[in-house]
């Protein structure tokens, strides 16, 4: 991919990450959701394996 085409993949994940910070996530969840998305891996947070609360349903 030239730099071109680099730099309208950054603007869609700038995008993309706009949208899903406006939605009200935090911004380390949402890069790590936007980045998952793409296909790269991401390590779950500890969060994940927890099983939710009451609070949180």
């Amino acid at each position: 991919m030239g730099f071109s085409g680099s730099v309208i993949v950054a603007q869609v994940r700038s995008a993309a990450l706009d949208l899903v910070r406006a939605s009200g996530l935090e911004r380390a969840e949402a890069h790590r959701l936007v980045r998952r998305a793409v296909g790269r891996h991401v390590p779950a947070t500890d969060k994940e394996h927890l099983p939710a609360t009451d609070k949180e349903r």
